[in-house]
């Protein structure tokens, strides 16, 4: 988990398993999720966000979509 746990809490809404007594579930019950993290407690930057969809732009990975949630910030050039 995140230290904020948002990361999770998205993960959850997306791919949480259903018909299984728990009584959460998510859109897609068989999903794949890679969680590439990025941002800590000091931040992160352009540059590491532009690295982290790099990454999962990787043919032998299979990405086909991509949900990014990487909040508000200030401006970058």
């Amino acid at each position: 988990m995140d230290e904020e746990g948002h990361g999770s809490h998205v993960s959850g809404t997306i791919g949480a398993a259903g018909n299984n007594g728990i009584g959460v579930v998510g859109v897609n019950w068989t999903v794949k999720i890679m969680a590439l993290r990025f941002l800590g407690p000091g931040g992160g930057s352009t540059a590491d966000a532009i690295r982290a969809v790099q990454y999962a732009s990787n043919p032998s990975f299979h990405v086909r979509l991509t949900s990014n949630s990487w909040g508000g910030g200030g401006f970058s050039q």
